[in-house]
């Protein structure tokens, strides 16, 4: 799934990436983005019609395997940019119509563009209430994009929204997401009855899903050692050992990424200007620990919501 801003107010690439969608030799589902509307056009509708050429339908539902996927397109544009990011009448009413043929207690997938839930401004899409009471009595994930950063919710009992970030870091500027998250991509898997999901990065193994800076590594945090989990969820446990002994859980901590904070700085002292998305956006899944004075080796050990243990060992200075 392609989660939106496929050509970036540039629509005459979209029959280029159409021909090599077509030449991955594996099925392609696009969600429309806000940049994939046709910013020259202020009506939403018409808006998107280059869109439908080339790649179909902007709302639409398919099946793999025992799970049901909807398609839905959330923004609502109103020319050069401008849009608001809600669900129209139609779509929620043809979505609750189809919620209505599906076997309650299913699993559905909604992918759309924009998230439903802004955890920066404790936010949630105002539109999106009658879509779950449609689909209430389901197991519902929402999969977006949009945001640029990485996050998994639960939004109530039985829905969480996966707001994943990109593949090619922050817009294409940097090696990583504005947040820390490496470049890479959610992975959902389905076996069976369950359903389970990980973050695959482009250039680690799945099992490399933390990673470690030493005391003294971050200013903001000169004599904790600091541990990202970018695809933490409520359910994950992070818990450490000094030397062998078990110390109990990290604190978690809402901060900006030490690598990517570096990295600007680094690019602001050689005088290169920088891009106004290119701040750094802080995130909660960061957490901390105070090693005791001699420790000679440290353990990390998440586990997330499915049982997955990812272990990093590190020896301080």
């Amino acid at each position: 799934m392609i989660l939106g801003d496929i050509v970036w107010d540039s629509p005459q690439l979209m029959a280029g990436v159409k021909r090599l969608f077509g030449e991955l030799g594996i099925a392609v589902y696009p969600v429309i983005g806000n940049h994939d509307h046709d910013l020259t056009v202020n009506d939403d509708d018409a808006s998107a019609a280059n869109y439908r050429r080339h790649f179909g339908p902007t709302y639409y539902a398919f099946d793999l395997g025992r799970t049901h996927y909807i398609v839905l397109d959330d923004i609502v544009y109103h020319g050069k940019k401008r849009y608001d990011e809600q669900l129209d009448s139609l779509q929620l009413d043809w979505a609750s119509r189809y919620a209505r043929l599906l076997p309650q207690g299913s699993r559905v997938c909604i992918a759309m563009h924009a998230p439903v839930y802004k955890a920066w401004i404790d936010h949630t899409m105002e539109s999106i209430e009658p879509l779950l009471a449609a689909f209430a009595g389901f197991e519902l994930h929402f999969i977006t994009g949009h945001t640029h950063i990485n996050s998994n919710y639960e939004l109530r009992d039985g829905v969480t929204e996966h707001n994943v970030a990109q593949l090619c870091g922050n817009l294409w500027h940097d090696p990583m997401n504005a947040d820390g998250t490496p470049k890479g991509y959610q992975l959902f898997r389905e076996e069976g009855d369950s359903f389970a999901w990980q973050y695959q990065r482009l250039d680690e193994p799945a099992q490399r899903q933390l990673k470690v800076w030493l005391p003294g590594q971050t200013a903001a945090n000169p004599d904790r050692l600091v541990v990202k989990a970018w695809n933490w969820d409520s359910y994950w446990t992070v818990v450490w050992y000094e030397d062998g002994c078990y110390k109990g859980s990290m604190q978690r901590t809402r901060m900006a990424d030490p690598d990517y904070t570096a990295r600007l700085d680094s690019l602001r002292g050689a005088g290169v200007k920088l891009a106004r998305p290119q701040a750094a956006r802080p995130a909660v899944f960061y957490f901390t620990a105070r090693p005791s004075a001699g420790t000679r080796e440290v353990t990390v050990v998440a586990t997330d919501r499915f049982g997955r243990r990812y272990t990093e060992q590190v020896r301080l200075r």
